[in-house]
């Protein structure tokens, strides 16, 4: 619960529970059949967990998502656990997978949640999607690829990544073309691991509305942002004055210069501008 209030989420006594759950069988079923290469409990509930729950503030609710790729649930199932209004959709190409989420599916008792033994490719022409979302499913072109022809006229693909780099977004902006003009990338690190992570985040057509209070991607979005940015900059450029002033060499002695890292938490535990000066 703490690793999800690092990230600005707040759980319920009843998810959390649902979590422990979904861990449990995961690692009983991964002795049979292989789900997940992490063995760890802590490792499962930050990697696989807390991860999966990162783009939750993206999701609007009452929405349709289809998480291609699902495996050993994520990160669909985790999403339906916190955004209940959703109607989610698993597919995978492993019919083991796949029983497994069935299984997790009862065992959790959701509701308006399914999933199907198939691929993106042979799944197209069915249903239409609000969001689409995958983890760790391959480059971000072919995600880009299978997920198109499933994504409604207004929808949302959204990716995990681990590691992006610059020709993997150059193709997948070829492989969207004029049909979506928006990319959005998000970076976070992971609490605890430090793992740096991408969320990607393409969408089709104009959608600047706002639900559930949440602002989405977009021109109205950036713009919101413009005040904050200058005000924490000011403040920050206020501070490192100040400190630059008063503190004295036996100071930079014991704590470091600036330039190669400044514990920030230590110094300042009780400031609350100083627990987090890099603005989020």
């Amino acid at each position: 619960m703490e690793g999800a209030k690092a990230m600005g989420l707040s759980l319920e006594q009843k998810q959390t529970d649902q979590f422990v759950l979904h861990a449990l069988e995961l690692m009983r079923w991964n002795r049979k059949i292989n789900l997940t290469a992490i063995t760890d409990p802590r490792e499962i509930a930050v990697k696989h967990f807390l991860d999966a729950l990162a783009p939750a503030p993206l999701i609007p609710r009452g929405s349709t998502l289809l998480d291609i790729g699902s495996g050993g649930g994520f990160p669909g199932i985790p999403l339906k656990m916190v955004i209940p209004s959703l109607s989610v959709t698993l597919i995978d190409s492993s019919r083991k997978k796949v029983s497994f989420q069935k299984h997790l599916i009862r065992r959790l008792s959701l509701r308006d949640i399914e999933a199907r033994h198939t691929r993106a490719q042979a799944f197209a022409g069915a249903d239409r999607f609000d969001v689409i979302i995958c983890r760790a499913l391959g480059s971000l072109s072919a995600f880009v690829g299978m997920a198109l022809p499933l994504l409604a006229e207004q929808g949302l693909m959204i990716a995990l990544k681990g590691k992006l780099s610059d020709e993997e977004m150059e193709k997948a902006s070829e492989r969207v073309g004029t049909d979506s003009p928006y990319i959005k990338v998000k970076t976070y690190e992971l609490p605890y691991s430090r793992g740096k992570r991408a969320i990607v985040c393409v969408r089709r057509g104009t959608w600047n509305v706002k639900r559930e209070g949440r602002e989405t991607w977009g021109v109205e979005r950036i713009t919101h942002h413009v005040p904050r940015i200058t005000s924490h900059a000011s403040r920050i450029t206020s501070h490192a004055s100040r400190l630059t002033h008063h503190v004295s060499d036996s100071f930079y002695a014991r704590y470091g210069n600036l330039r190669s890292g400044f514990d920030f938490q230590r110094v300042f535990p009780r400031n609350r501008h100083f627990r987090n000066p890099k603005f989020q």
